[in-house]
């Protein structure tokens, strides 16, 4: 097993993307907190563990207890996508209230359980080229 956050978890997606016959992928040992994921990696728990590369160097800049089986490309944090049933200007006044000055304060809650560390900022799309490839089979994603 490996152990990482569950699907539709993006760096679990793009491990399990890596093996194109559904029955050769590995199991993921859904786990939460990456501080969990390597702890229960390194107790034997899974053979490996998905973390990303900020958090592996945390619990081991060095490389002298784990070693790196796969790196992949790094994507952008975290963001929200709106399906076609959003119109663009719904995505508009969405994205104005998440980023407005004013939003700061009431956003504070969202914000700290999802560890985001500063304001909500607009994406643009091509940060995240590649991502609807990972996402395509999730479900809830189309």
């Amino acid at each position: 097993a490996v152990c990482g956050m569950s699907p539709p978890h993006l760096g679990t997606l793009t491990v399990l993307k890596e093996f194109d016959n559904p029955m050769r992928q590995p199991v993921i040992q859904s786990t939460q907190g990456w501080d969990t994921v390597y702890q229960n990696m390194q107790a034997g728990r899974c053979a490996a563990a998905i973390l990303p590369t900020r958090n592996f160097e945390k619990f081991d800049a060095l490389g002298e207890a784990t070693r790196v089986l796969y790196k992949a490309r790094a994507f952008p944090n975290q963001a929200l996508s709106a399906g076609l049933r959003v119109t663009p200007e719904d995505q508009a006044r969405i994205v104005g209230a998440l980023t407005a000055i004013e939003a700061r304060l009431p956003l504070t809650k969202l914000r700290e359980v999802n560890a985001l560390s500063g304001d909500f900022v607009p994406a643009d799309k091509s940060e995240y080229l590649g991502v609807a490839s990972l996402l395509q089979d999730t479900w809830g994603y189309q």
